[in-house]
């Protein structure tokens, strides 16, 4: 796959070289925008495992922007909900379900967790 072309690649590899080549000299911070945006949700499910595969062992702080509630739990110990550019709410991942008391951030989690 070394001489592949990025177009002869699937979605869910282009993802991994683009993970490949951000921790390749390991960062302090992995900056994450919608990394599985694009992909099925097996490809998805295997990206993130990848990125927490490498939180945990390179030790890096990872910012992981989503719209997706459910890989934000799978990845963040803490989610900070935006609206209009700005922070609203910052819950413990693992309480999102239960400790959102904002009216945009009940809507959020309502649409996609219950």
């Amino acid at each position: 796959m070394l001489q592949a072309r990025p177009t002869q690649l699937s979605g869910g590899q282009q993802q991994r070289v683009a993970i490949a080549r951000a921790v390749v000299v390991p960062p302090s911070v992995l900056l994450c925008d919608e990394p599985t945006s694009a992909l099925d949700v097996s490809v998805a499910c295997s990206v993130l495992n990848l990125i927490n595969l490498l939180r945990h062992s390179l030790g890096i702080s990872v910012m992981f922007v989503t719209h997706d509630l459910a890989a934000a739990r799978l990845i963040a110990d803490r989610v900070l909900v935006m609206t209009g550019g700005e922070i609203v709410e910052t819950v413990a991942a693992e309480r999102l379900a239960h400790d959102i008391t904002t009216d945009y951030g009940r809507r959020l989690v309502d649409a996609v967790l219950a």
